[in-house]
């Protein structure tokens, strides 16, 4: 019996007491709110900086076609007009260029690539393509 007395006291204390209260329920809500705009700025800084990781991937895609180009053009191709283009397929607009720049010996040219995003969160990106004229003798061969 003595039991059964104290099993209802303990049972009463309960009884007095279910639920949660308005306070429990709005203090979770509010920390639920924090954690999840926390969790959403995240999510859009990842997407963020998905986006310009695939953007400099395309970039430079972009330039290794460039000079891949000028690369395999022959010496004599290799004029003074510069390229100016603009690549609009894919996922980014590309401006890409190509400068001569003139040089003080006349069995070599080089070529300044740039190519540069539409994109301001992407640099522009920049090289030099150097080409040398082959030497139609060798001055080291003597016809010994």
């Amino acid at each position: 019996m003595h039991t059964t007395r104290s099993f209802r006291r303990g049972a009463r204390r309960v009884a007095g007491r279910r639920g949660f209260s308005i306070i429990e329920v709005i203090v979770s809500i509010v920390l639920l709110g924090i954690s999840l705009s926390t969790l959403g700025v995240l999510a859009f800084q990842a997407s963020r900086r998905n986006m310009v990781v695939a953007n400099v991937g395309y970039r430079s895609a972009a330039m290794r076609y460039l000079f891949d180009r000028y690369s395999a053009l022959d010496f004599d191709a290799i004029d003074g007009q510069a390229l100016d283009s603009t690549l609009t397929t894919g996922p980014l607009p590309l401006r890409m260029q190509a400068q001569l720049i003139t040089t003080t010996t006349p069995n070599e040219k080089r070529v300044r690539l740039i190519v540069t995003p539409t994109n301001t969160l992407i640099k522009p990106e920049t090289t030099l393509v150097r080409r040398f004229r082959w030497a139609s003798t060798n001055p080291l061969n003597t016809g010994i």
